[in-house]
């Protein structure tokens, strides 16, 4: 139940010790500020400790929050980093892999070019042969047709 009474009146009839007057700026308009005293009494003073006591309590449990938010995130980063690092030895694999499959293939193409050379020598004989025969045979259509 709330007191009715002031708090001067509980300082005057004993029943807070008058712990002087503080004083305490308060901003006014125009951007200057006054100073006005304040009692300080044991209850302002309790109410300050109670305030003080919850605002603690208030910055352990967004302190606590962040830290368990703040773990979270760096399981989460390892999760991906190991991940990437995955990737990117997976993509090496790859690429070494795709590298020696070309060396082969040139190698491979190179063994076919040099086993080539005989082949067109034999077309170069084979080309000489068809001039032969194309000669024989025009040789053989004018002697089958009759002189005049």
């Amino acid at each position: 139940e709330p007191l009715n009474i002031s708090v001067e009146e509980a300082a005057d009839e004993g029943d807070l010790p008058d712990l002087g007057m503080v004083p305490s700026p308060v901003p006014v308009e125009g951007g200057g500020q006054i100073k006005v005293d304040i009692p300080t009494t044991r209850f302002l003073l309790d109410d300050l400790e109670k305030d003080a006591a919850k605002l603690a309590d208030s910055i352990l449990y967004v302190t606590g929050s962040l830290s368990g938010n703040l773990n979270a995130l760096t399981v989460i980063a390892a999760r991906y980093s190991d991940v990437h690092k995955m990737a990117v030895d997976e993509v090496g694999k790859t690429v070494d892999q795709s590298i020696d499959a070309m060396s082969s293939l040139m190698v491979g193409c190179e063994q076919i070019s040099e086993n080539m050379a005989p082949v067109e020598k034999l077309m170069e004989q084979l080309k000489a042969v068809k001039d032969t025969l194309t000669i024989l045979e025009e040789a053989v259509d004018a002697a089958d047709q009759p002189l005049p």
